[in-house]
C-alpha cells in the first residue's frame, strides 16, 4: 500500500508550511509549490498521456502569479488530468458568484481563508473515500541535472 499524496499550490510560504504540516500528520506525500503549473509531476505543456494521476488530493490558492486557481483546474480539466475533480479544492479569501460557479461546474471544493481544519478534515474524509491506494500514482521527474 503507497502513501496518499497531495499536491499544494500557494505563493505564501507559511500557508504552503502550515498546510504542509497539516498533510504531513496523516501520513501524506505532500509536493507543494510556490507558483502554478498544470502538471508539476510530468511537467508536460500537452494533454496528459500518463494513465495514473499525479496525486490523491490538490489545494490550490486563487490568487498566485502567472495564473489563479479556477484557470489552473480548469486547465487541468482541458488537458485531460487523470485527478478527479471532487478531489481539487480552492482557497481563497473571496470567491465571486461567478467563480464559485465555474468551480461548481468543474466539481471542485472551495474552503475560505483562513481555512478551518476541521471542515479541511471532513472534506478530505470525503477524498480519501474515492482514494484507490492499491493503484500506483505518477511519479514525480527526477529534476536533478
Amino acid at each position: 500500500m503507497r502513501k496518499r499524496r497531495v499536491i499544494i499550490f500557494d505563493d505564501e510560504p507559511v500557508v504552503l508550511l502550515v498546510l504542509k504540516n497539516f498533510f504531513e500528520d496523516r501520513g501524506y506525500e505532500v509536493l507543494s509549490y510556490a507558483e502554478p503549473t498544470v502538471c508539476p509531476v510530468y511537467r508536460s505543456g500537452t494533454d496528459c498521456a500518463n494513465e495514473a494521476p499525479c496525486g490523491d488530493v490538490l489545494l490550490t490558492d486563487y490568487k498566485m502569479p502567472g495564473m489563479n486557481g479556477v484557470e489552473l483546474i480548469e486547465a487541468q480539466v482541458r488537458k485531460g488530468c487523470r485527478l478527479t475533480p471532487k478531489n481539487k479544492a480552492l482557497l481563497t479569501g473571496f470567491l465571486d458568484d461567478g467563480k464559485s460557479e465555474r468551480l461548481r461546474r468543474l466539481g471542485a471544493a472551495f474552503f475560505e481563508k483562513p481555512v478551518l481544519f476541521d471542515e479541511l478534515g471532513r472534506w478530505l474524509a470525503e477524498c480519501e473515500g474515492r482514494m484507490d491506494l492499491s493503484c500506483e500514482l505518477g511519479l514525480r521527474e527526477d529534476r536533478r541535472s
